[in-house]
């Protein structure tokens, strides 16, 4: 609640007459909106979201999660979501279909990327490593089929990395 409040403290000056949204459902998206925000888009939430973004031309800022939740469907984002927002299938970019990717080895790519917790155990150094890079080949997906839309798109790191196990950030804004 405080973060809202701090975010509709720093929006008055937006040219929109809704310069924020709370969205608790794609049902009440405003038509027209310049940044779209999501902190903690588990799965295909995140596609999700780049999507409204896409066809809004609006820019976007997310913190995707739960990778691995985006197995599910072998491929094809979960079914409230392809009854919302249409069908997103994975992987998503030509760049990576090109590259002869196909769907349920991208589940499985997913699938890695959400085993990326911390561990004392210096066991785990390797796995964390793959979960990282599995995040970072699933996000890269993600970034280049919005460049593939005319985005410019900057995937960054959540400062300090130990903030959260799933600390990427994805911004973008339409060329």
């Amino acid at each position: 609640e405080k973060a809202a409040a701090a975010a509709v403290n720093t929006a008055v000056d937006s040219p929109h007459s809704s310069p924020l949204s709370i969205i608790i459902s794609p049902e009440e998206l405003p038509r027209r909106f310049d940044v779209g925000i999501a902190l903690h888009a588990c799965g295909s939430a995140t596609d999700s979201v780049l999507a409204i973004c896409a066809q809004a031309r609006a820019a976007f800022v997310v913190s995707p999660c739960c990778y691995g939740t985006m197995r599910l469907c072998e491929g094809v984002a979960g079914k409230d979501d392809v009854k919302r927002f249409g069908s997103i299938t994975y992987p998503q970019s030509d760049a990576f279909r090109s590259r002869g990717w196909q769907a349920h080895w991208f589940t499985k790519l997913c699938s890695r990327a959400d085993r990326t917790f911390w561990s004392h155990d210096s066991r785990a150094e390797g796995f964390n490593a793959a979960g990282v890079q599995a995040m970072r080949a699933v996000d890269s997906d993600r970034l280049l089929n919005m460049q593939e839309q005319n985005y410019a798109t900057l995937p960054k790191i959540m400062q300090p990395p130990t903030a959260s196990t799933k600390n990427h950030i994805l911004i973008g804004h339409p060329k």
